[in-house]
């Protein structure tokens, strides 16, 4: 697809090192033959970016399903998986699997989660660093197989939680 784009930009357009010299034409024709190249390239960016919206297709997240994204880092494919955490834990620790091991896959910085209290309609993003205390801050890490969160303070008021994890792997597992 891309090839196929790169040549609907670039069919019509012949690229000119230095102006032309027309001593006959007037400025509004010198204006106008300047002019078309760049409304060429106009039309044939507009076009390919139709093209790219009609082909780019929305990723729909199954919780507890790896997905592919249909985005690429360093030629690898990303997936992403949602991860229901459930109910935030009262100060600790709370582990739950991931369901693949972190030693096939490159975790990716993307990773991210939100909490909720349904009683209050507030989300709030995970991890969680405050600005006004430390125990209100709340981790979240990785070791091989699980996620865990970990906070200083109650909250368990969050009652629904989903972490979306991004990677890459690292070698295709059959």
């Amino acid at each position: 697809m891309n090839e196929d784009i790169y040549k609907k930009i670039t069919e019509d357009v012949e690229i000119h090192q230095s102006l032309p010299f027309e001593p006959n034409l007037s400025p509004e024709e010198l204006q106008k033959t300047w002019d078309t190249p760049a409304k060429i390239i106009k039309k044939a960016f507009n076009e390919a970016m139709s093209d790219l919206i009609k082909y780019a297709k929305p990723v729909n997240i199954e919780t507890g399903e790896e997905t592919p994204t249909n985005t690429y880092v360093d030629g690898k494919l990303v997936y992403v998986k949602r991860i229901d955490f459930g109910q935030l834990p009262n100060v600790g620790a709370k582990s739950v699997p991931l369901g693949f091991n972190v030693n096939t896959v490159k975790i990716q910085p993307k990773t991210s989660g939100m909490a909720y209290i349904p009683l209050t309609n507030i989300w709030f993003m995970l991890p969680h660093v405050s600005h006004t205390a430390l125990t209100e801050n709340v981790k979240m890490y990785f070791d091989n197989t699980t996620l865990t969160i970990t906070t200083g303070m109650d909250r368990s008021q969050f009652t629904e939680s989903y972490v979306d994890v991004y990677y890459t792997k690292n070698k295709e597992v059959l």
